[in-house]
């Protein structure tokens, strides 16, 4: 089973790509909704994958990345961002451009999501 941690201020968001996730029966979940928590829950919960907002009150998604990538514990673990920054066909146009990209545009339909977590378990770089 796939462990996933899902991040984002708003809690409707959580919990609607939380039933996505648990709907197709194969995914773990755990919810945070304070970005200020994420790197302590990351390390006790050990997600396979971690899927954020990029915009949230007291750490962005860049700050909660950086943080992560600075532990031990915590830094080969592959971040799908999300963000409504941008339009799927901008996301599209990334993901072209870039194989390795892990950002989705909000709204999220489940099949893209489940595509993207696929994809980052797929194509987590090797790290030291």
């Amino acid at each position: 089973m796939t462990r996933v941690l899902l991040v984002d201020d708003d809690r409707r968001i959580t919990v609607m790509l939380s039933r996505m996730l648990l709907s197709a029966g194969e995914y773990s979940v755990r919810i945070e909704n304070d970005s200020r928590q994420v790197v302590a829950v990351a390390e006790e919960f050990q997600p396979d994958v971690v899927v954020m907002d990029v915009d949230m009150p007291h750490m962005d998604g860049g700050d909660v990345a950086y943080a992560m990538g600075s532990r031990e514990s915590t830094h080969k673990i592959p971040i799908i961002f999300l963000t409504s920054l941008f339009t799927r066909a901008e996301a599209q146009k990334g993901q072209e451009a870039a194989s390795n990209q892990r950002v989705l545009p909000k709204p999220l339909a489940k099949n893209d999501l489940i595509r993207a977590l696929s994809a980052a378990l797929v194509l987590e770089p090797a790290l030291p």
